[in-house]
């Protein structure tokens, strides 16, 4: 039986051929030193805005784990993305023109006065309904969010929006009756209707605005669930990519 013998190596034969080493780390070094810590990259914290990617559908939280709001996150989203949000303006402004076109309240004339009316009650509305929405949040530990489902299909996503225009997430990530946005829905309709004429009632017409304002959230997360399928209705949307 032949032996098979190793391979010589061409400097084995001739040592004038052995490539220099000098300045290079061998191999164990190099595999040591990759996996020490100071190569190692730190592990990311995980942060609640984490929970929140719309990039395409179905959206899906970031991380399986749920991260609650922290307190700087809470002002932060009360400060630059509901007070500041432009959306919330152009709702109230939209909501007055509308009321002008009803003639609602008859007192206010069809003036630019009138519909200044309309629109600071509107904002002032809007400012006192999340004012309680999400100072109730902080006191009660839950989320003032909308977040989207982790799930596939249409009428699933849609009942998600749906249960949690009245549900919302508690700081362990269990889900609770969102009693502070339906006191901020009903809270600033009703401290809303003060502004009006004197035969505007808070505990009739306030009550009655109320309602509206929790429609208007179920067909706000509606619209917010399915954000990432409207934004490719949009014909401009690849419009910068080409530019």
């Amino acid at each position: 039986m032949k032996q098979v013998l190793p391979l010589a190596k061409a400097w084995d034969i001739n040592p004038a051929l052995e490539p220099a080493t000098d300045g290079l780390p061998s191999p164990s070094a190099t595999s040591s030193s990759a996996t020490s810590p100071e190569n190692q990259s730190a592990t990311p914290v995980p942060s609640s805005f984490d929970n929140q990617t719309l990039p395409d559908a179905p959206a899906t939280l970031a991380s399986s784990a749920y991260v609650p709001l922290t307190g700087n996150e809470r002002w932060r989203y009360f400060l630059k993305d509901t007070l500041l949000s432009p959306l919330a303006y152009v709702g109230a402004f939209a909501g007055a023109f509308g009321e002008r076109l009803a003639r609602n309240p008859p007192q206010w004339d069809d003036s630019f006065s009138g519909y200044a009316k309309g629109s600071a009650v509107n904002i002032a509305q809007f400012a006192v309904q999340e004012s309680i929405h999400q100072g109730g949040a902080a006191l009660l530990h839950t989320d003032p969010r909308y977040l989207p489902c982790r799930c596939a299909g249409g009428l699933r996503r849609a009942g998600h929006a749906l249960e949690m225009s009245f549900l919302t997430f508690k700081d362990n990530g269990s889900k609770t009756f969102d009693f502070s946005q339906l006191a901020g829905a009903y809270g600033g309709a009703m401290i809303a209707e003060t502004m009006y004429p004197a035969r505007y009632s808070p505990l009739v017409q306030g009550v009655q605005n109320g309602h509206i304002q929790v429609g208007a959230n179920v067909v706000l997360n509606l619209f917010k669930e399915f954000t990432p399928e409207l934004s490719r209705l949009n014909p401009f949307r690849n419009r910068a990519a080409l530019q």
